[in-house]
């Protein structure tokens, strides 16, 4: 029995809003800095923010922040930090406004990533890694395949062949079947089926039902700035693209659009979606917080049950359910909100 399935409603967005507990982790709590842009926990426990202002590790109780020292080669290169990630072997890549870095655990050092024999100054916007292991990073000119080669360097790090794909400030999630999905900003959509060997297909993906405008050039069948969020227990693959919400076939990468977007929620894109425990999608986005529920196929709004609260959830940056599935808000200049759906 196949395992995708298809809602049959199309809806446009509908809207109510729920009031939750939540509880706010600030700059008085030893956050480096409020603007919260990428939220990540790693396979020790700990709690990984990456801040306009360097990177901060949680261990519940106490931060511990990573910043550039322009006299010391390993730190941090940069101290906006984008995009976090941990790959199947355990290794944290920190993903900043000039570049890619891979922190030593070890050391608390970080290895500036070099590609093409060259420095990889690129503003990155997310990595990701496919099921042969190598990792894709999405940037503002395309996406970086780092092909490794199974060899190390002189300082530990691992080597790998690099090629670029595509163009544009990219966006890039994989599914656990090993597909590299990338959404442009103010483009299109792929999915790139990877190859070890080098010999990646790209697939061009279009919306079912067009929408949006045209102004950036872009056609109205576009997937715009298409992330992925999956639900490995339920077998469902979404996409949130600028426009609204799809469910995609991986197999025969098919869209099928879930939820259309008013002007009420804005425009989307790149926008940082988890999966909680019951199925439904939490959404970090410039406007707030919402939760699509593929249950009802309803959107909601969230807002923080304390009125002191509510203004850090008027504009979120990103979204995450960690594995007690608790959900993490970074916001844009408030800090992180959490909230525990056990009570």
């Amino acid at each position: 029995m196949p395992i995708f399935l298809l809602v049959a409603r199309t809806v446009a967005a509908q809207y109510d809003t729920l009031a939750l507990p939540f509880r706010a982790i600030t700059i008085e709590d030893g956050l480096s800095q409020g603007m919260v842009n990428t939220i990540i926990q790693d396979r020790y426990g700990f709690m990984w923010f990456g801040t306009k202002d360097g990177l901060n590790r949680y261990d519940g109780y106490a931060f511990t922040v990573f910043r550039n020292d322009p006299e010391d080669s390993m730190t941090v290169r940069n101290n906006y930090i984008y995009a976090l990630f941990e790959d199947s072997q355990g290794r944290l890549w920190v993903g900043t406004s000039a570049g890619l870095d891979l922190f030593d655990r070890s050391s608390e050092t970080f290895f500036h990533v070099r590609a093409a024999s060259a420095d990889f100054h690129r503003m990155v916007q997310g990595v990701a890694q496919d099921a042969h292991g190598d990792l894709w990073v999405a940037h503002d000119n395309g996406v970086l395949k780092m092909t490794f080669t199974g060899e190390v360097g002189v300082h530990g790090e691992p080597l790998f062949t690099s090629k670029n794909l595509l163009s544009n400030t990219c966006f890039v999630t994989t599914d656990r079947a090993g597909s590299v999905w990338v959404g442009q900003l103010d483009r299109g959509g792929y999915r790139i089926r990877p190859d070890h060997a080098g010999s990646d297909v790209v697939d061009t993906l279009r919306l079912d039902v067009p929408v949006g405008n045209t102004r950036t050039g872009r056609s109205s069948s576009d997937l715009t700035g298409l992330t992925i969020v999956e639900d490995t227990v339920r077998g469902r693959l979404y996409g949130l693209h600028m426009f609204g919400i799809v469910e995609l076939d991986p197999r025969t990468a098919r869209v099928h659009t879930l939820v259309g977007l008013k002007n009420r929620l804005g425009e989307m894109r790149g926008a940082d979606g988890s999966i909680d425990a019951k199925g439904r999608v939490w959404i970090g986005v410039f406007t707030g917080i919402h939760i699509y529920d593929p249950a009802t196929n309803a959107l909601h709004r969230v807002l923080p049950d304390d009125p002191n609260l509510q203004q850090m959830a008027t504009a979120a940056k990103s979204a995450y359910c960690d594995r007690n599935n608790l959900i993490w808000i970074g916001t844009a200049g408030y800090g992180v909100l959490t909230h525990d759906p056990r009570g």
